[in-house]
């Protein structure tokens, strides 16, 4: 009996840890190499990092909390990561090959329908997507969403500097005008994030969680310029179209953040069906903030509209 149990035993263990195995796949397409990342089991969830350009792998914690009940697939970006585009120009790296990226994605995943969690420029990637093929979107959950129309960009631009000038400009001006900043531009790269993740910070005794966090994605700054070129080439505005997109969604974000505080109006109005979740005392990086009320947030949404999530 005893022999018996401890079969049992690891024969549980072993399908416990097969469904936390992380699987690594690719697309490889014309010009470009892709990489996602499987985490779990159950409905498929696109995660989407923020940037543009940034590394997936800022999106562990999110992976970490999702994969206990469904399966995320964590998709390093064209441009990020190990995920590389030839030539990386504008007509590589724009936002309409980032929203065909999602699109083939979502045939490798095969299904007919995408759950995407986006977070900053990441929410507003899943919001591109949702506009073009309102029909091929389950749900969205969008953490602190970049603007969906660039004329909010200058508010956005204000309420960060006015970070800025609250914060020790001293530091500022050292790492960019110091011998020692000048000697190691990388270390003075590191230090100056650090001093923006302050700054996006409620709880400045969090900083260096939320920094901690915040360094596992590393960014690619030729893709964020390039990407940013392509939304004002466009003129970036989804105010209109994603209305087309009628499924569930959640806009959730930190009352403190001055992205999320600002795009969550806006978003609301193009998805007058979501809904919409502030969280006090935090800023753009909610989940790490405030881990308990986020995901007790995002699983209660999810629960609701992917109730069979382990069978799929």
């Amino acid at each position: 009996m005893k022999y018996y149990s401890l079969i049992l035993f690891i024969w549980q263990l072993s399908i416990q840890t097969q469904s936390w195995a992380q699987k690594t796949d690719s697309l490889v397409l014309n010009n470009a190499v892709l990489y996602y990342h499987t985490y779990g089991t159950g409905t498929p969830i696109v995660v989407l990092s923020g940037g543009p350009g940034i590394s997936a792998e800022q999106e562990s914690d999110v992976v970490d909390s999702l994969a206990k009940s469904y399966r995320v697939i964590l998709f390093e970006q064209r441009g990020t990561g190990r995920s590389w585009t030839k030539p990386m120009d504008s007509t590589t790296i724009n936002i309409h090959s980032a929203i065909n990226d999602l699109d083939v994605l979502r045939k490798r995943l095969g299904v007919t329908k995408l759950n995407i969690y986006g977070h900053s420029w990441g929410g507003m990637l899943a919001a591109a997507y949702a506009a073009s093929y309102p029909n091929r979107v389950g749900l969205l959950i969008l953490n602190g969403s970049g603007e969906i129309n660039l004329a909010h960009t200058p508010i956005i631009d204000a309420s960060t500097k006015r970070g800025y000038q609250l914060s020790d400009t001293s530091a500022i001006n050292y790492w960019l005008d110091s011998p020692m900043g000048k000697q190691n531009p990388q270390l003075a790269t590191r230090e100056l994030r650090r001093i923006r993740v302050a700054n996006s910070v409620y709880d400045r005794s969090k900083a260096a969680l939320v920094f901690a966090q915040v360094e596992k994605g590393v960014r690619n700054q030729a893709m964020n310029s390039l990407m940013w070129r392509s939304l004002r080439r466009e003129g970036f505005n989804l105010e209109s179209t994603l209305k087309a997109y009628k499924g569930p969604a959640l806009i959730i974000y930190g009352w403190q953040d001055p992205t999320g505080a600002t795009t969550f109006y806006q978003l609301s109005r193009s998805l007058p069906q979501a809904e919409v979740k502030g969280i006090n005392e935090a800023g753009h990086f909610v989940n790490v903030e405030q881990p308990t009320l986020f995901f007790s947030a995002v699983n209660d949404f999810l629960k609701r509209h992917l109730s069979d999530s382990k069978s799929h």
